[in-house]
Parts: C-alpha cells; sequence; structure tokens
C-alpha cells in the first residue's frame, strides 16, 4: 500500500512540474519582453500591486530608514527631528499614527487601508487616461481616412 502511495505522489509530482513548467515557458517571454519595452511602467505597477496587497512591506523599511522603529523614535535620526521641532504629540496626529505604524499598532491599520485606496485610485486614473488615449487615437484614425 506504501509503495503505490509513493508512486502516486511521485507521478502527481512530476505532473505538477511537468504542466508548471510548460505554463512558464508559454508566459515568460510575453512577460519578459513587455518589462523590457516598459521598465518604468512596471516598476510603477509591481510598486502599486504592493502597496495594495503588502503595504506593509514598503511602510516597515521606510519608516525605519527616517527614524520610526519598533521601540519608539530613534535619536538622531529624521523622526527625531521632526519630534524635537513640534514638541509633544497628540494621540491619533500624523506624527503619533508613523510611531504607532513602526510599532504596528494601529497606525498600521489605518496607514494600509489610506495606501490600498490610494493605489487603487491610482490605478483607476491609469485606466481613464489610456481610455482616453484610445479616443483620441480613434479620432486621428477618423481624420486620416
Amino acid at each position: 500500500m506504501g509503495n503505490q502511495i509513493s508512486t502516486a505522489l511521485n507521478s502527481t509530482w512530476d505532473y505538477v512540474k511537468e504542466t508548471v513548467g510548460k505554463v512558464f515557458r508559454e508566459i515568460a517571454p510575453p512577460i519578459v519582453q513587455y518589462v523590457v519595452k516598459h521598465p518604468i511602467r512596471t516598476a510603477f505597477q509591481v510598486a502599486n500591486f504592493t502597496l495594495l496587497f503588502f503595504p506593509g512591506l514598503l511602510f516597515a523599511p521606510v519608516l525605519g530608514l527616517l527614524g520610526w522603529t519598533a521601540v519608539g523614535v530613534r535619536a538622531g535620526s529624521i523622526a527625531a527631528g521632526i519630534q524635537s521641532t513640534i514638541g509633544a504629540t497628540g494621540a491619533g496626529g500624523v506624527f503619533a499614527t508613523l510611531q504607532s505604524v513602526a510599532m504596528r499598532g494601529y497606525g498600521a491599520a489605518r496607514l494600509a487601508s489610506a495606501a490600498s485606496a490610494a493605489a487603487a485610485a491610482a490605478e483607476g486614473v491609469k485606466a481613464a487616461v489610456q481610455t482616453d488615449n484610445r479616443g483620441e487615437m480613434d479620432m486621428k484614425r477618423e481624420d486620416t481616412e
């Protein structure tokens, strides 16, 4: 019985590997061509996707570089400079919310929601611009006919 299960699992695994490899070989070349032709657009699309679905992957490193850490504001950082300029900060303010994001508190959900909304809005604007550009191309085509 054990040999039959092992054989079935091995043949299933081989089939999955073969199928995934075949699909990858078919879809990879057009994707690579698109990325080579539109590197900046691709970078923005990847950033937008990450911002929409995984906002924490972008915010944690950026806030860390600026001085907001999980244990508080890092001495000598940009965040420390801002805090020394504005003085005491109230709960719910921008500074406190950014600190909360760094500490994975209430601010993380707020910022993630705002970032996802911004990413969705950016995609909407892009779609509207593309639609408008297609209309202009159609009008130019009609003028030449």
